[in-house]
């Protein structure tokens, strides 16, 4: 690890150390938005994220559609592996996107990172971050 790295491998283990309020869940929504809300607040404080999501341009929506059809599963190892269909880490990154369209939503920041760190109904956050629209209109 690079040393100039640690500052965002830090923050993004010091948000699972406060991720105390979230429901535990084992699905791939539960894990992916565990793992990428921590992401997502690791960016907020320092500047970046954990993993280099460079890979994924131009297929967002692609990963969507994919995520969507696996989301209730009780799978993760094949949304952390790279394969044919995606990159490296694509539930970290799909968790990450998730928690970033509903912080861009949320007119209130502060709330919605308490929100992110307490969520209780994955499906319903799911929802409310209305990420589809988010990636439609971003990518």
């Amino acid at each position: 690890m690079r040393r100039n790295h640690i500052p965002v491998t830090v923050s993004h283990e010091l948000v699972h150390f406060n991720q105390d309020n979230m429901k535990k869940g084992n699905t791939l929504l539960w894990k992916s938005i565990r793992e990428g809300s921590a992401e997502f607040i690791a960016e907020l404080i320092s500047g970046e994220t954990d993993a280099n999501y460079e890979e994924f341009e131009g297929m967002e929506l692609k990963i969507w559609k994919e995520f969507q059809k696996d989301k209730n599963k009780k799978i993760w190892k094949s949304w952390q592996q790279e394969s044919d269909l995606r990159p490296r880490n694509a539930g970290y990154w799909m968790g990450y996107t998730i928690c970033r369209a509903y912080y861009h939503k949320v007119g209130d920041k502060e709330k919605a990172v308490k929100d992110i760190l307490s969520i209780k109904d994955y499906s319903e956050f799911l929802e409310k971050s209305e990420v589809e629209k988010y990636l439609q209109k971003n990518f």
